[in-house]
């Protein structure tokens, strides 16, 4: 009897690794000594492998490699033509060229490149050629080259913006503002602009007067969705610069709007991208990025402060995000002052970041420092006279640009500057021949005589004021809101009730009228704001407040024509007979009400409400809680001065006079205090004992003009401190 067979014993690993060695020799043997089919098939197999392989490494892998460089040449060449760099455009058309010689498109563009004339067919040709010409400064062949692209593709967006381009920069500004007019809407389905292509398209809407909300709209709503995206990351620097400046260009022109809500969510993303785009900058010495980011960052820096006023960042997040603009500013402008010593921007922008963290000999530092260099760069001289001005030396400051003006006197932003100096140092006169030196430089320029004819209200010659503005041409009055605020005053201001009503009606009608380009609401919102800057009369703002809110019944929950309407309310309740009547606070303060419960409250309307509080319901402990973001503001921000003046008045009726005194004396350093804030400081000084400075306050708020808003703060000062005085 045989002995049971068992399991096979395990193989050692040194057998199962020859086992697996001599696999292919037992295959082939087994092959060898097989019917003369297998070896056969088996022939042919190898003949095949070989073979192919053979094929593939001789003759495909090199047409792969080969198509493989082609496709990335024209990636290339359409990166190069997006922003129209001509130059790595023909580089990447001689790679074509080299790899595949006979290539008809590359032989075509290359054509047309030396040549100047593009085939307006051909997309790609059509968006270098135009903007190549943009880039040089080609204007006259961009609109040729635009004109053509145009009859193929008539929603090219940047064969728009070129037209209008060069018809604006030759001063053909009609045929410029026809044409800009004519740019399709950025979410149209046949067009998609880009960065570059926005960018150029809001220059143009400043240029031409034209509202630039759609294109905020599609920034907000489209263009924003990607942002920081694997895309932009991998673009080169001066693509990243593009994507920021367009994020900028989504909040609202209007300081006292609240941004959109959905723009803060992209802050990181866009925080990110900037970080990027000032590494890669530095490691390739691009100065002109660098700048750009230091340039765009100030911008952001604004943005930040109207997050945080808005709510939208609070004010744990606030001081970090405030220190990572800071520290990337400053290392974005120390680059650029190293590379280029003579840069105005970066001194300023030193200069500016110094001062902001509050140390002033670095900030005057670099201020010298960057003049010196430099010579007269407007900027440098314009933070010398902020630096001034905030020393209490407005006139060394109107001085000094004085001087600069009469050394350029055909440069128009040297007059303006001096207009500015000359009204921060309480020079009406100097101001008023400023602005007349300056339309001489610039007949005709929009901001001298706004800013004349101002000066002319201030003076109380509003006939003066309108024939300036009439120069300008209704139009444009209507279509700048500064503008018709403006008018609205003057016309008041002369007694012209009939002609006050017309304008009022055509400020209105672009505002009934969606879509024209000639108006907007604000500019109808200015315009009765405009009323209410004149002589205050109950009547009148009645009217105003009833105008607003027939328009709000289209316009719903419009933001100017809200605060409008509460300040109209406001202004009715403290002027009306008797002053202060409950039934018309009570719509005043529900109107303020209703503007912060829509987040559109800015800080005038925070101190319009607190002073509501304080005069019209006598409670200066809920003034203070309606003004607590003036207060909160003040350090941080500018502020406007008549809302400071309202936040003084509040904190010295609740008896927190050394902080009252503070801030009523940075009011009274402006130039522009008025009498009633004057008192109410010459009244906080008596209370506090300072006899001599509550007497020179008093004299100072005597020398003012005495409307009759400030006529109560001022007899009730002179009654007291005349009074009881030794």
């Amino acid at each position: 009897m045989s002995a049971p067979i068992g399991p096979p014993l395990p193989l050692s690993a040194r057998q199962r690794v020859g086992r697996v060695l001599l696999a292919p020799v037992h295959a082939v043997l087994w092959v060898w000594y097989g019917p003369l089919w297998l070896r056969a098939a088996f022939a042919l197999a190898v003949v095949l492998g070989v073979g192919g392989g053979s094929y593939y490494l001789a003759v495909l892998r090199p047409e792969q490699k080969r198509k493989l460089a082609i496709t990335q040449a024209w990636f290339q060449f359409d990166a190069a033509a997006a922003v129209g760099h001509e130059p790595v455009a023909l580089e990447s058309i001689a790679t074509v060229l080299e790899l595949d010689p006979g290539n008809e498109t590359a032989l075509r563009r290359k054509a047309g490149i030396e040549s100047g004339n593009a085939d307006p067919a051909d997309a790609g040709m059509g968006v270098l050629t135009v903007r190549g010409n943009l880039r040089n400064n080609r204007l006259p062949e961009a609109e040729r080259e635009a004109t053509k692209r145009l009859a193929h593709a008539p929603f090219d967006w940047v064969a728009h913006c070129a037209r209008a381009t060069a018809a604006l920069a030759r001063g053909d500004r009609d045929v410029g503002v026809r044409f800009v007019n004519q740019i399709p809407a950025p979410d149209h389905p046949q067009t998609r602009p880009d960065a570059g292509g926005l960018l150029t398209a809001f220059r143009l809407f400043r240029e031409a007067g034209r509202d630039a909300t759609p294109l905020r709209v599609f920034v907000r709503n489209i263009f924003v969705k990607d942002l920081g995206s694997p895309a932009d990351l991998a673009a080169p620097a001066p693509f990243k610069l593009q994507r920021i400046e367009c994020y900028t260009e989504g909040f609202d022109a209007d300081p006292d709007r609240p941004p959109e809500a959905g723009l803060v969510s992209h802050w990181a993303a866009v925080s990110a991208l900037a970080d990027r785009a000032a590494d890669e900058s530095l490691a390739a010495g691009d100065v002109a990025t660098l700048a750009g980011l230091g340039r765009v960052g100030a911008r952001l820096s604004a943005e930040l402060f109207a997050f945080r006023r808005a709510g939208q960042v609070t004010e744990d997040q606030y001081p970090a995000l405030r220190k990572e603009l800071d520290d990337r500013a400053t290392k974005v402008w120390t680059a650029v002052l190293e590379r280029d010593p003579t840069n105005p921007d970066a001194y300023h922008g030193l200069a500016l970041l110094k001062w902001r963290a509050g140390d002033y000999a670095a900030a005057r530092d670099f201020v010298a420092r960057g003049l010196a260099a430099c010579g007269d760069d407007p900027q440098l001289y314009a933070m010398m006279a902020t630096m001034l001005r905030a020393e209490d030396r407005p006139q060394d400051a109107s001085a000094a640009i004085w001087k600069v003006a009469e050394r350029n006197p055909d440069k128009l932003v040297w007059w303006i500057l001096a207009a500015e100096a000359s009204v921060a140092a309480r020079r009406r006169d100097l101001a008023i021949a400023a602005c007349e030196r300056g339309r001489r430089a610039s007949p005709g320029n929009p901001w001298l005589v706004r800013t004349e004819a101002g000066l002319h209200l201030e003076a109380g010659d509003a006939h003066k004021a309108l024939e300036l503005l009439n120069s300008l041409g209704e139009p444009a009055v209507l279509s700048e809101p500064a503008a018709a605020r403006m008018y609205a005053h003057a016309l008041t201001a002369s007694g012209l009730g009939i002609l006050v009503d017309d304008f009022l009606a055509k400020a209105e009608q672009p505002a009934q009228e969606e879509g024209s380009k000639v108006g907007s609401p604000r500019t109808a919102a200015a315009a009765f704001r405009g009323v209410l800057d004149s002589e205050p009369s109950a009547d009148r703002a009645a009217a105003v407040a009833d105008r607003a809110g027939k328009l709000l019944a289209k316009w719903v929950d419009h933001p100017d024509l809200l605060r409008v309407r509460a300040d109209a309310l406001a202004h009715a309740a403290e002027v009306g007979e008797p002053r202060w009547q409950p039934v018309r606070v009570a719509a005043a303060v529900k109107a303020y009400e209703l503007a912060r419960a829509k987040r559109y409250a800015d800080l005038g309307s925070a101190a319009a409400l607190a002073r509501l509080r304080l005069k019209g319901e006598r409670r200066p402990d809920l003034a203070l809680k309606d003004i607590a973001v003036v207060r909160g503001s003040e350090s941080v921000e500018p502020v406007p001065v008549d809302a400071l003046e309202v936040l003084g008045a509040v904190l010295a009726a609740n008896d927190l006079d050394a902080e009252a005194i503070r801030v009523l004396d940075k009011v009274r350093r402006t130039g522009r205090a008025t009498a009633g804030g004057l008192a109410v400081l010459a009244l906080t000084y008596h209370k506090q004992g300072d006899r001599a400075a509550a007497e020179d306050a008093l004299k100072a708020a005597g020398e003012l003009p005495l409307t009759p808003r400030d006529r109560p703060d001022y007899l009730l000062a002179a009654r007291t401190i005349r009074q009881e005085k030794p």
